[in-house]
């Protein structure tokens, strides 16, 4: 993978748009913003496709997942020091 960002790029979308209605929906942004190619990692150095983007956030209280499949921030979210407000 040599298109990688990290994680906090994805979270920095959700605070721009609030929320996406659904899984589609944000990786069609996702893409249009870091090319088709892309891939994340984390804080603590975990490489991982477009396709574990929303699992890996929703299992650490990052953005919830609602009922009717669209995604929004997670109402405690917060995000990992040294890294608010477009920090990278």
């Amino acid at each position: 993978m040599s298109n990688v960002k990290h994680i906090h790029e994805v979270l920095f979308l959700f605070q721009e748009k609030a929320t996406f209605q659904s899984e589609e929906a944000l990786f069609d942004e996702i893409k249009k913003r870091h090319g088709e190619d892309v891939g994340f990692t984390s804080c603590s150095n975990e490489p991982f496709g477009l396709d574990k983007v929303v699992d890996f956030l929703v299992n650490r209280e990052k953005i919830v997942k609602n009922a009717d499949g669209s995604l929004a921030l997670h109402p405690d979210m917060s995000m990992c020091n040294g890294h608010e407000n477009h920090k990278h």
